[in-house]
């Protein structure tokens, strides 16, 4: 069994595409073993926070096996849901290892970070094939498990039969065509990895962001998305795309799903378990990705 995409390739992949689609208006990191998300060290900007968890699928024969380290899905289900990552990885059309699959067909590997690629081959560009799962998403289907193993099997893809069964080891797994992405019956769907950007850029994402505005322009505990969008219509009009009337000082803040209202986060539980050591017997790495978009990327 191989890795059909190394993670740092995908790490590498997805930072040069956010650099390209954002320019500017983008900051990443890529934090330590166990570092998180700390408002204290983000940028003095109003804009929002997120972290990526990149995953790879193990190629043998002619399936592909994505598995995931139960002890850190449970050391990021223990943190604040917007400390909690997306999880990243690749909804495979090929079979084998991804290097090999291109140079068969005459393309070089290198090539399969940039969207140029599909014009040599149809689908091979990385932002095509690559899917975006929050984490309680994939702690709620792994649920389903009952095996005790520390890695248990999300999704299998098997190349022959071009069907993907999701938590192969529960009692009552899915099976799916691999044409399009699909979650379990009664599940969320992963989303492609373009869409994901289109909708976080729109407000979505979901729990697992942070948002961060300034202080004059949060009234109260809370903020609908019609007032969250007339706040980002203003400071897209500010030449620096934040408001000095409070002299910069910023709220954070937080929601519970893609369109609800966001709720100010107390500067008392934000700083709070900040930079948590992860627990005794967790040393897989971490391909973590942190992404700070700022307000002028952000739109309603």
């Amino acid at each position: 069994m191989s890795r059909s995409v190394p993670e740092k390739t995908l790490e590498h992949w997805a930072s040069i595409y956010l650099a390209y689609r954002f320019r500017s208006h983008v900051g990443l990191w890529w934090p330590t073993l166990g570092e998180d998300i700390d408002i204290l060290h983000l940028p003095s900007r109003p804009g929002k926070a997120l972290q990526l968890e990149m995953k790879t699928v193990e190629a043998k024969a002619e399936t592909h096996t994505l598995h995931i380290d139960a002890s850190q899905l449970r050391t990021y289900m223990a943190k604040p849901s917007w400390q909690q990552p997306f999880y990243v990885f690749p909804w495979p059309w090929w079979t084998g290892e991804f290097r090999k699959a291109l140079v068969t067909r005459g393309v070089a590997e290198t090539e399969a970070g940039f969207s140029r690629v599909d014009q040599l081959l149809p689908n091979a560009w990385f932002a095509n094939w690559l899917v975006v799962m929050a984490a309680k998403d994939v702690s709620a289907i792994l649920a389903s498990d009952p095996s005790a193993g520390r890695h248990k099997t999300l999704i299998q893809f098997d190349m022959n039969t071009r069907e993907a069964t999701w938590v192969p080891s529960s009692a009552h797994p899915t099976t799916i065509p691999i044409s399009t992405p699909k979650g379990p019956t009664g599940f969320t769907d992963p989303v492609d990895w373009r869409s994901f950007w289109a909708q976080v850029s729109h407000c979505g994402g979901g729990a697992s962001t942070l948002l961060r505005l300034p202080h004059s322009e949060v009234r109260g505990e809370t903020i609908t998305r019609p007032e969250l969008s007339a706040i980002l219509a203003k400071l897209a009009a500010t030449p620096t795309g934040s408001t000095t009337a409070d002299g910069g000082r910023l709220v954070s803040l937080t929601t519970t799903g893609r369109d609800e209202d966001w709720s100010v986060l107390s500067q008392s539980l934000a700083v709070q378990q900040v930079n948590t050591p992860p627990p005794y017997g967790v040393t897989e790495n971490e391909h973590v990705i942190g992404v700070f978009l700022e307000a002028s990327a952000l739109t309603q």
